[in-house]
């Protein structure tokens, strides 16, 4: 009797439903494994205890956004093991570049790196080359199988979900809205949001902890979108008009001891990719000094260390905050990129660049790699650039040995004829690219020996481009001594490389692995202070004091920040006349918390809120 209902059409409709439902939790639960698996590099026991001890919950909450996933593409292509397969290949390519961004960048992946797969061809470069010959092997497989797999049920009508037209457009546009919904994740009272919140442990500062602590796809959607900042109990168009009116008098003060004459001086920022002082890092032994001209420089210059937002990765953060003076720590943990997740409002911030062109400098960004990187053509642009120099139309490309990116030797040359070529005064922002990973290989002759380093051979390779980096930036300033024209130099390093490990890492402790060496020179005046440690928000404070040039409320607003609090990222916070860091702003002095509030709740405005600082020349 039971087998004569299952051959009815009411039947086969229950039985569909039956196996759509088995399938849909066989195939949730199954995706979310596959992505802890990948995220745990290929660790089945933590999968497993992070399934059955620590967050139970919220693997089954995981599963049934995957399970959504699942069934939004069923409804769009009908077949119920097609859409599995899709689902699946999707799966593994997420978790596999999850993983291997883990392994060279110590970072998970973000929903704002796929905005760079238009760059396929520069990020398969930075990969083992047998690995991406394997991914592409099983790509093409797949798309063989997926191939064959669809004519195979277009033929035979097999596995497919019958349903009313009718129906079935509503079941579309309904798992449509719901995905929708999900995606929208960090909006205000996401209601998805909040039960996972129930049962999540979010980490805003750090996100590889983040990840592990909640698993992949929890890590991933707190990561989506979401308002750059989230309100301040006290925001208002009365406070911001306080705050800009008490700043506007700051700034009036440090005007009137300007001299209102204006030197024409070039000014420009280096930021060296990688560049790191390695007879810091504790636990290693290296044969010799790789950087024996920077330590000159820096006892004859206004020196110092910047306190940067990265740690083997994160060049273009770090380059947003020394570019706007907008600090990553006040800023929502999901806004992780913020040239690729605030691109099309980048021209309302404050920018050193717009700021200099209305004193009639000529801008110019350098990098000598591709455009499509963090969206940099469209980023440099909102921030006030006239021009983007980039590998296709630098004048200067030339390589070192094996490495295959463009040497800082080249890039202080392409640097050096926009000066000459320039008939204004230039703002050049340089971002070199000599010493990014990997560093496998890269040199036939390496100078020097490393003892301590996961990877000795890496390290010592990394150490030759110290080396080059060190002659190179050396040369330029040798250049810039017989320059006619007066110009100003701001050079760090964004991050320390990725060569060291956790165990290094933990012995140093974020403080320590999170600085590089900066200097600031000129070749018409003689500065020899140390500045200790500053954030790169500061970098328009000294060359504003340096050049003599007018400054804004805001800089005014951040001149008094540097002078409480010279330092502070995210778990990081060094006050003035303190060695020590602070983790948290509670630990921070009132005055100081003051002086930071407001300066959040400037950033608030200008990000997320109603522009009342604009409106009132508080960036002029």
């Amino acid at each position: 009797m039971s087998q004569d209902i299952f051959k009815t059409k009411a039947g086969k409709y229950t039985a569909n439903i039956f196996i759509l439902v088995f399938i849909s939790i066989l195939i949730g639960v199954s995706t979310v494994i596959l992505f802890q698996y990948f995220h745990l590099q290929y660790n089945m026991p933590l999968v497993i205890q992070y399934i059955t001890e620590e967050r139970t919950k919220l693997f089954l909450l995981q599963s049934l956004v995957m399970i959504l996933c699942y069934l939004w593409l069923v409804s769009i292509f009908r077949y119920k093991f097609l859409s599995a397969i899709i689902i699946f290949f999707a799966t593994t390519v997420l978790g596999f570049v999850d993983q291997q961004k883990l392994i060279y960048r110590n970072e998970p992946l973000y929903p704002s790196d796929l905005t760079m797969i238009s760059d396929i061809r520069s990020l398969v470069g930075m990969v083992d080359k047998k690995v991406v010959i394997i991914a592409f092997g099983l790509i093409l497989l797949f798309l063989v199988i997926l191939g064959l797999v669809f004519s195979y049920y277009k033929k035979r009508k097999r596995n497919e979900i019958k349903l009313p037209l009718m129906l079935r457009i509503f079941f579309i546009f309904a798992m449509t809205f719901v995905i929708s919904y999900v995606t929208q994740f960090n909006q205000p009272d996401n209601k998805v949001k909040a039960v996972f919140s129930n049962q999540a442990i979010w980490v805003n500062y750090n996100q590889q902890q983040n990840y592990r602590n909640n698993g992949f796809l929890a890590g991933f959607l707190f990561n989506l979108n979401t308002p750059a900042m989230e309100t301040p109990e006290n925001y208002s168009k009365e406070k911001i008009i306080e705050i800009s009116n008490k700043y506007k008098i700051e700034s009036e003060k440090i005007n009137e001891k300007k001299d209102t004459t204006l030197d024409n001086v070039n000014i420009i920022f280096i930021m060296n990719e990688s560049f790191s002082d390695p007879l810091k890092i504790e636990g290693i032994e290296v044969s010799d000094d790789p950087m024996p001209n920077m330590r000159n420089i820096m006892e004859n210059e206004k020196k110092g260390e910047i306190l940067s937002p990265g740690y083997g990765g994160g060049t273009a953060n770090v380059e947003f905050e020394a570019l706007t003076g907008i600090s990553l720590e006040p800023l929502a943990p999901a806004l992780t990129t913020p040239f690729i997740q605030l691109t099309n409002s980048l021209s309302q911030y404050p920018s050193i660049a717009s700021y200099l062109k209305m004193y009639n400098y000529d801008t110019t960004a350098i990098h000598p790699y591709k455009t499509t990187m963090y969206k940099r053509t469209d980023a440099y642009k909102s921030l006030g650039f006239d021009k983007f120099v980039y590998d296709e139309t630098m004048k200067y490309t030339e390589k070192k040995d094996s490495n295959m990116f463009i040497s800082d030797e080249s890039a202080y040359k392409e640097v050096m004829y926009r000066l000459q070529e320039s008939k204004n005064s230039d703002f050049i922002h340089l971002v070199t690219m000599q010493n990014h990973s990997s560093y496998i290989d890269k040199y036939t002759e390496v100078e020097f020996s490393v003892n301590g380093a996961p990877n000795n051979n890496e390290a010592a390779n990394y150490l030759q481009d110290i080396s080059y980096s060190d002659k190179a930036i050396s040369a330029l300033l040798d250049q810039l001594d017989q320059f006619s024209e007066k110009t100003l130099v701001v050079f760090w390093g964004d991050h320390l490389p990725k060569i060291y490990g956790e165990h290094l890492y933990g012995i140093n402790g974020k403080f320590v692995m999170h600085k590089t060496p900066m200097f600031l020179y000129s070749n018409f005046s003689e500065e020899n202070e140390d500045i200790n440690v500053i954030s790169p928000i500061y970098f328009k404070n000294h060359v504003l004091e340096q050049t003599n040039i007018p400054v804004s409320a805001f800089d005014a607003l951040l001149i008094s920040l540097e002078e409480k609090l010279p330092a502070f990222e995210k778990g990081i916070y060094v006050e003035s006349g303190e060695k020590e860091a602070k983790t948290a702003r509670a630990q921070l002095s009132e005055e100081t918390k003051q002086i930071l509030e407001e300066y959040n709740l400037i950033l608030y405005d200008i990000t997320t809120g109603n522009n009342y600082s604009s409106d009132s020349d508080f960036f002029e």
